[in-house]
């Protein structure tokens, strides 16, 4: 990531430091001053520290949802995973070494990995263990739509289109 900051911007420095995309609410409060309201309870932590060259709080892992759909149809590129510096594990049980195996061609069996390996699929498992189960497949139904609102059980039935006009 490249960051500009105006009249803050500091000399060329690199970090190897892991980044979410919830961590830039955070950081872009933190640059203005502001504080996050608690009851947000966000996932994100600021990196304002790394991007001034400091040393921040690193992030042992991030968590990626992708589905490139617009609509309610299943989309067979939807994908979830947790990752850590080195391991990355998928919502389907896929675990690949990512320095080994950057193009992901050779999945590592569950019990086949060495110590490490295993270690960090087994903290990547308890993340999984934290969230809602998800499938390919599986409708886009959002459970919040702001932070100010309660979280919402969505019927099955109901359009993104009806959730989002009923606010």
């Amino acid at each position: 990531m490249i960051v500009y900051w105006g009249k803050n911007n500091n000399t060329k420095h690199e970090c190897a430091d892991m980044i979410d995309f919830t961590d830039f609410m955070p950081t872009f409060a933190e640059a203005m001053n502001i504080k996050v309201p608690k009851q947000w309870d966000i996932d994100g932590q600021s990196f304002l520290p790394q991007i001034k060259g400091e040393k921040g709080k690193y992030r042992e892992w991030v968590f990626c949802h992708y589905d490139s759909r617009f609509n309610a149809s299943a989309s067979k590129n939807a994908k979830q995973f947790f990752r850590d510096m080195r391991y990355k594990l998928y919502s389907n049980g896929n675990f690949y070494d990512t320095i080994k195996d950057p193009k992901e061609t050779n999945p590592i069996a569950k019990g086949k990995g060495n110590a490490e390996a295993e270690k960090s699929r087994r903290k990547l498992e308890r993340l999984f263990a934290n969230i809602p189960a998800w499938k390919v497949g599986d409708p886009a139904i959002p459970m919040c739509i702001l932070p100010e609102f309660p979280l919402l059980q969505t019927p099955k039935n109901i359009s993104l289109e009806q959730i989002l006009h009923s606010y």
